[in-house]
């Protein structure tokens, strides 16, 4: 699968938008195509959100940071009206109200939700497979894993099918899918992001303070 649009990274795309060379629809587009063509096989998706992203795409400044360009989330974080399952087959119904300050943060930016991908269930293993979906395959060998837990976001990546994916990282979940898929994995130091959690960071960590203080 090739296309001229592999030659960019997020912030190529986004220079590409601004300079009225490719539109954020068109984006979408390639994008949705990438994925129709590839994700039979490699099975990085869970909800795909197409035309929420292209319903976004008229509306989106070419003036943010990335201007349009199509990102996906893991499966493991609020999306008002998106399916969040965390890779179990107990929330295949489980439709989110509102959206982690992560996610507000995210679309303010300019970067425009396309589906979500998958994880082994809630995150709880180092290889991505569930019941509810499956497993999800390494694009560079489709017999092997791209990892965990962040594995549909690494394999999303290298398949090519946009440059920026989103994923978590307790104990490595972005760092060793990466080394897995031949992507880079970041994980930020603690408060040196929006939050991700419903509630936002403090509220995460209140129970362990509370432990600590005892």
């Amino acid at each position: 699968m090739t296309d001229e649009l592999l030659n960019y990274d997020a912030l190529g795309l986004a220079e590409l938008v601004r300079k009225g060379e490719v539109t954020p629809r068109e984006l979408v587009e390639v994008t949705a195509r990438r994925i129709e063509a590839l994700d039979g096989t490699i099975n990085a998706m869970t909800t795909l959100t197409i035309e929420r992203a292209l319903e976004k795409a008229d509306r989106i400044s070419v003036d943010s940071v990335f201007a349009g360009v199509p990102t996906m989330l893991k499966d493991f974080i609020d999306c008002a009206g998106v399916r969040r399952t965390d890779g179990s087959v107990s929330n295949l119904t489980n439709v989110c109200q509102t959206s982690a300050d992560y996610v507000q943060a995210m679309e303010d930016a300019g970067l425009n939700l396309v589906g979500m991908t998958n994880l082994p269930e809630f995150a709880s293993t180092v290889v991505t497979d569930n019941q509810a979906f499956g497993p999800t395959r390494n694009p560079w060998d489709v017999t092997r894993t791209p990892g965990g837990s962040s594995g549909g976001s690494a394999a999303a990546v290298a398949a090519g099918y946009t440059p920026l994916v989103h994923g978590t990282d307790g104990g490595g979940s972005n760092r060793m899918p990466s080394s897995w898929c031949g992507t880079l994995g970041m994980k930020p130091s603690r408060y040196r992001m929006v939050s991700g959690e419903p509630e936002g960071v403090d509220h995460f960590f209140a129970p362990i303070r509370r432990l600590a203080e005892a």
